[in-house]
């Protein structure tokens, strides 16, 4: 099992209830509720330090479960970002798939694969971070024609750009 505790939050830990029986010490001695409180802020610090792990991955989970994921069958590919919106495509609908990549940098996604219909009145972008989409891809190498060195050069573009990767015969 992996100790859940990093160096600095076990330093910090130690330190809070070390401070905090040194407080209790002193109000004991004398020193006043004043010593006491500082004491009992000092031990809420310690109780706050030993949770910290679990608030670290409790705060993860609700990250995860917050991130974009895109599912597929036999009929359509949906993209749900989960609380804003959700949108499909039928398989049978998709006439091309384009990656449009931005230069928003290492801190923002800036690729997106692009599903659009034949008429180009409907589009499904999927961001290349969205849980499920190495499945997608999987999906998508297996299509006859599918360009995997179209893929590559996308992945590998710095700027704004737009790259066929598959088109319907």
């Amino acid at each position: 099992m992996k100790f859940p505790y990093r160096l600095r939050v076990c330093l910090h830990a130690a330190s809070s209830l070390a401070f905090a029986i040194l407080m209790f010490v002193v109000a004991e001695d004398g020193g006043g509720d004043g010593a006491l409180w500082v004491g009992v802020f000092f031990l809420f610090c310690f109780i706050g330090f030993l949770f910290s792990p679990l608030l670290e991955r409790w705060h993860e989970n609700r990250a995860e479960l917050k991130k974009e994921f895109v599912e597929f069958d036999r009929e359509r590919v949906r993209r749900v970002v989960p609380g804003k919106f959700e949108e499909q495509i039928q398989w049978s609908e998709v006439n091309e798939i384009i990656i449009n990549t931005i230069n928003l940098g290492p801190y923002a996604e800036d690729i997106y694969w692009m599903f659009v219909s034949r008429d180009k009145g409907k589009e499904v972008a999927v961001s290349n971070d969205a849980r499920g989409f190495s499945e997608l891809l999987d999906k998508l190498q297996s299509l006859p024609s599918f360009d995997n060195e179209a893929v590559i050069r996308a992945m590998g573009y710095g700027e704004v750009g737009s790259f066929i990767i598959w088109k319907a015969d």
